[in-house]
C-alpha cells in the first residue's frame, strides 16, 4: 500500500498513516445544519440527524419488525464471516441482548478511506456530533462503470434525510430509500449499462441499535472489543445461489422461453444473467435496466432485484463497526481487523487502522471501508 502523503494544499487526504498527526475540524456553527454529510467521493459517506428530539419510537424495536429483522441477522450466519459462536447459542445471546434496557451509545470515533486511482486509500474528512440521535454510512459500489454510484451517494443522502425526518421506522427508512434510489437510476438513460450494490449503516444511538440494509456484495461487522465470539455479520447477502433469487431467475428464463420458443439450458458454474458469458452475476443491485429489461421483459419477471435484506443488532457501547465493499474486504480480510480489536482491547481506532490495513494485499478499484466505534452514554 502507498504511503504517500497528500499534498500540503488539501484539507483532507493522503495515505491512511497522515490522519494520525491531524485532528478532527470542530463545524462551526454556521456549518450546522439538518445533516452533516460527505458527497466527494464515489459511493461512501456519513450523515449525521441533528436535533433533541427522538427520531424513533421509544421501544427498542417494534413486535411487528423484530422477527423479520432477526431472522434476516441470524441467515448472515450462513455469509462469510469469523463467528465462532454455535448458531443457537448466537440467537439466544442476541435475544438477550436485546431485551436489555440501555442508556443508548455514541460514536466515538469515526474513519473513512476509500480508494485513489488504485494506488492508495485516503482519508476522507467527516463530522459526526457524538449528540446527535441518528448517524446513518453509506456505501455504494459501481458495476459496469462509476456514474451510478457517485449520483447514488450523493443522491442518498438527500433521501435518507427526508424520510427519517417524516416519522418512518428505521427498517421503513431503509426500504423506502433503495426503492427512490432505484427509480431514480432507472428514469436516467444514461445509466441503463451501470448498476450499484449498496450498503446503509442506520445507527439509532438512544435506543442502542444498529440497523444494516444490504444490497449486493458488500457487507459490515460488529467486532466487540475483548470478546471472543469472532466479528458478527450484519449483512445477509443474497445472489443467485438464493432460494428465492433463483426463482426469480427461473420465471425470466421460462418467459424468454416461451417468447422465443426455444429450450433454455440451466446455468453451469456461475450464475449470471442473461447468460454465463455476457451477463452480471448480482441477482439484487441497483439500476442494470437494459440487463433487466432483456429482449422486453416486463418489470414482474425481472430477475435482478433492488429490495435490500435487512439486519438489526443491538449496541451497548464496546463495540467497532467495519464497513466495506467487497473489493476491499478481498485484499484486507475481516481477520485482519478483528485481530487488531480484539488483541488490544483498549486501543483506539487509530491504533487498529495502522495495525491491520498494511497488511492488505492490493488496492482495487472501489475499494473503501468505514471504521466506527462506540461507547455508551453516561446518565
Amino acid at each position: 500500500m502507498s504511503t504517500k502523503p497528500g499534498s500540503s494544499t488539501e484539507t483532507v487526504g493522503g495515505s491512511f498513516f497522515d490522519f494520525c498527526g491531524r485532528t478532527r475540524k470542530v463545524p462551526e456553527e454556521s456549518e450546522k445544519g439538518f445533516f452533516d454529510s460527505i458527497t466527494d467521493f464515489f459511493g461512501m459517506g456519513c450523515t449525521s440527524r441533528r436535533g433533541l428530539a427522538s427520531i424513533f419510537s421509544k421501544e427498542r424495536i417494534a413486535p411487528e419488525e423484530g422477527e423479520k429483522l432477526m431472522k434476516n441477522l441470524f441467515k448472515a450466519l450462513t455469509e462469510k464471516g469469523t463467528l465462532r459462536m454455535n448458531p443457537s447459542d448466537y440467537e439466544r445471546h442476541v435475544r438477550t441482548e436485546m431485551a436489555k434496557r440501555t442508556n443508548g451509545v455514541i460514536c466515538r470515533e469515526c474513519f473513512i478511506f476509500k480508494e485513489f486511482h488504485r494506488t492508495e486509500l485516503r482519508q476522507v474528512d467527516q463530522r459526526i456530533d457524538p449528540t446527535n440521535p441518528v448517524t446513518a454510512f453509506t456505501l455504494f459500489e459501481g458495476i459496469n462503470g462509476r456514474d451510478v454510484a457517485e449520483f447514488l451517494q450523493s443522491r442518498c443522502q438527500v433521501v435518507l434525510k427526508a424520510l427519517v425526518s417524516q416519522g418512518h421506522s428505521p427498517k421503513e427508512v431503509l426500504l423506502r430509500t433503495f426503492h427512490e434510489l432505484e427509480a431514480n437510476v432507472l428514469s436516467n438513460r444514461i445509466f441503463t449499462q451501470q448498476g450499484a450494490g449498496g450498503i446503509v449503516c442506520l445507527i439509532d444511538h438512544e435506543n442502542a441499535l444498529i440497523y444494516t440494509a444490504t444490497l449486493g456484495n458488500s457487507r459490515a461487522y460488529i467486532i466487540q472489543k475483548g470478546a471472543k465470539g469472532g466479528a458478527i455479520p450484519l449483512s445477509n447477502i443474497r445472489n443467485f445461489s438464493s432460494k428465492k433469487d433463483i426463482q426469480r431467475l427461473d420465471r425470466a428464463l421460462k418467459a424468454l422461453k416461451e417468447q422465443r420458443g426455444t429450450c433454455y439450458l440451466p446455468f453451469s458454474g456461475e450464475y449470471r444473467w442473461p447468460n454465463a458469458k455476457e451477463g452480471v452475476p448480482h441477482s439484487r443491485a441497483l439500476g442494470l435496466l437494459s440487463y433487466n429489461a432483456y429482449r422486453g421483459l416486463d418489470k414482474p419477471l425481472w430477475p435482478i432485484s433492488a429490495k435490500p435484506k435487512i439486519t438489526c443488532y443491538p449496541l451497548h457501547g464496546k463495540e467497532t463497526l467495519v464497513m466495506g465493499t467487497k473489493p476491499f474486504f478481498d485484499s484486507y480480510p475481516i481477520e485482519l481487523f478483528e485481530e487488531a480489536i480484539v488483541s488490544h482491547s483498549k486501543s483506539d481506532l487509530q491504533h487498529v487502522i495502522v495495525k491491520a490495513m498494511p497488511l492488505g494485499k492490493e488496492i482495487k478499484e472501489f475499494s473503501g471501508v468505514v471504521l466506527a466505534n462506540f461507547q455508551e452514554k453516561r446518565d
